[in-house]
C-alpha cells in the first residue's frame, strides 16, 4: 500500500484525502502538523486525517504525542536539517530563532515521514523541500518522493 503524507501547508487537504480513498493509498500527517495548526481556522480540517506520532524531541514534542526513537532516526533528523539549512542549522538548539524553529519542525515531520518509511510526502513549502535542487538531494538520499499538492494531483488524476 502506498503511504502518503501531508505537509501542514496542504491542509484543507480534502483532494488529496479524496485520491488517497480512490487509489487505496493511507493517508496521514505527522502531529507537529496538529500543533502548528492549534487555534486556526485549520484546525477543523486536520481531525480528518490520522496523525502519526512524531519522534520525540526534548522541548519540541508533547508527551502522549510523540514517541521515542533509536539512533537511526535522530541521524536521519540531523541529516536532514543539515541538508535543508545548507550546514547552517545552529548545533545548540536552546534559543533557535522563530525561523530555525519552524525548519526543526519541517525536518521532524520530513524525519517521521522517512523513518516510518513512508512513500510520498506532499508539501507546498518549495523553499523548504524543493527548490536548489533540495527535492533531488532529499529524494535519493532518503528513498522517497516529494511531490507538490499539484504534482500529486496530476499523477494521481
Amino acid at each position: 500500500m502506498t503511504k502518503v503524507t501531508v505537509d501542514t501547508n496542504i491542509i484543507p487537504a480534502d483532494d488529496i484525502i479524496e485520491i488517497c480513498k480512490k487509489k487505496g493509498y493511507e493517508c496521514a500527517c505527522i502531529s507537529v502538523s496538529n500543533r502548528e495548526i492549534e487555534g486556526t481556522s485549520f484546525e477543523k480540517d486536520m481531525k480528518v486525517i490520522p496523525a502519526i506520532h512524531e519522534y520525540a524531541l526534548l522541548d519540541e514534542a508533547r508527551f502522549g504525542q510523540s514517541r521515542f526513537h533509536g539512533k537511526e532516526s535522530s541521524m536521519v533528523l540531523q541529516d536532514i536539517l543539515y541538508t535543508i539549512s545548507n550546514g547552517s542549522f545552529p548545533e545548540d538548539r536552546r534559543n533557535l530563532s522563530d525561523g530555525h524553529r519552524r525548519m526543526l519542525r519541517d525536518a521532524i515531520i520530513l524525519q517521521t515521514h522517512i523513518t516510518d518509511r513512508r512513500d510520498i510526502f506532499i508539501t507546498d513549502d518549495k523553499r523548504g523541500f524543493i527548490k536548489g535542487g533540495l527535492r533531488q538531494r532529499l529524494e535519493s538520499r532518503f528513498n522517497t518522493r516529494i511531490l507538490t499538492r499539484e504534482e500529486f494531483i496530476k499523477d494521481n488524476s
